[in-house]
């Protein structure tokens, strides 16, 4: 939901220039339509359950006392850790689940360790810290480089751009991208 919100705000900045209305305008207008999607949607039985289904998961994110929730955060914290204890090399590529069990002991409070003794983590659900843990913190600034260096020529051919259909679809291209980097914070590849 963090991406889609990102990538949809990326993507209503050529929209309302292309239809060349205020910002303001723009949400005057987008309001209503919203609403009435809304309305109409919440009608359909199977639309107005999957539509609460996401409600309320999109809800429960924000609690950190949510068990899935919790979990990402240990999942995190373990991955932190071990990221900080190997920083320039990591420990190679998939070996988190095969040092969780060590790092999830000693880092995580004794009631939330036990949570974790059912399952067998296959990442820390984050793909920032998978490749710090796994390649180093060098492996790490070289992903964030390449992406940087993506965004920058994107821009760059953005401010160059003639027709309106190419910005349109420069900016889409950033919306997808950006989207992608934030979901990345809360899964791995």
């Amino acid at each position: 939901y963090a991406g889609f919100v990102v990538a949809g705000s990326i993507m209503a900045i050529p929209l309302i220039r292309s239809l060349r209305l205020s910002p303001r305008s723009f949400l005057y207008g987008l309001i209503p339509c919203l609403a009435a999607a809304v309305v109409a949607l919440s009608l359909v039985q199977p639309v107005r359950e999957t539509a609460t289904q996401v409600w309320s998961r999109a809800v429960s994110s924000t609690d950190s006392e949510d068990s899935s929730v919790r979990m990402h955060l240990d999942m995190w914290v373990v991955g932190a850790h071990i990221a900080l204890d190997n920083p320039v090399l990591g420990t190679g590529q998939e070996t988190y689940p095969e040092l969780f069990p060590r790092y999830r002991d000693a880092v995580l409070e004794p009631s939330r360790a036990s949570a974790f003794m059912p399952f067998r983590p296959e990442s820390p659900h984050n793909v920032y810290l998978a490749i710090a843990s796994g390649a180093g913190f060098p492996a790490l600034a070289a992903y964030v480089a390449v992406i940087a260096g993506f965004f920058y020529l994107v821009v760059r051919a953005l401010k160059a751009a003639r027709s309106e259909w190419r910005r349109i679809a420069l900016v889409a291209l950033l919306a997808a991208v950006a989207g992608h980097l934030v979901t990345d914070t809360f899964m791995t590849a």
